[in-house]
C-alpha cells in the first residue's frame, strides 16, 4: 500500500473505516498501525497531477512510500530500465524519472489540503472526567 505520514497531504481521509486498518511491517522489524486511509494528490515535475487512492495514513512513519505492487495490481505499469523509472497508467506515460537519477525515488510533491475527513469521530471526554470537571 502507498503510505503518507502528513495528514495535510490527504484530499480525503477516513479515520474510522468500516474495515480494519492494516499493520505495516518494515525491514527493521518495526511495525506501525495505520490510523486512516484516503487519497493523496501528487504534483509531478511536469505539472501533471496524479491522484493516489487507498493511501494509508501512518503519522509515525518518517517518509512517504509509493507501492509499485499497488500500481501494477490496479492495471498500471512500472518499469525500471535504462537507469530510469517509468510509471504508466491507462497505457500512457504518467511519470519518468530523469536519466541516471535514483531509480527508487519518484520526484513529486504532495498537493497540500484541504482534506475531507470521512467517518471522523470527534474526541469525547470520558464521562467521569466531565462529571468531575462540573463539580
Amino acid at each position: 500500500m502507498h503510505i503518507c505520514y502528513n495528514i495535510q497531504s490527504f484530499h480525503k481521509l477516513d479515520l474510522n473505516p468500516l474495515t480494519p486498518l492494516p499493520t505495516v511491517s518494515f525491514g527493521n522489524n518495526l511495525t506501525l498501525c495505520a490510523e486512516g486511509i484516503g487519497s493523496v494528490m501528487l504534483l509531478l515535475p511536469d505539472g501533471k497531477e496524479w491522484l493516489l487512492e487507498d493511501v494509508l495514513f501512518l503519522p509515525k512513519c518518517t517518509v512517504n512510500l509509493f507501492s509499485v505492487k499497488q500500481i501494477v495490481n490496479s492495471g498500471g505499469k512500472v518499469s525500471f530500465e535504462n537507469q530510469k523509472c517509468a510509471v504508466y497508467k491507462d497505457q500512457k506515460l504518467l511519470y519518468e524519472s530523469p536519466p541516471n537519477s535514483f531509480m527508487d525515488y519518484i520526484t513529486a510533491e504532495t498537493k497540500p489540503g484541504p482534506y475531507t475527513l470521512i467517518n471522523f469521530a470527534p474526541y469525547t471526554v470520558p464521562l467521569h472526567k466531565q462529571y468531575t470537571a462540573n463539580k
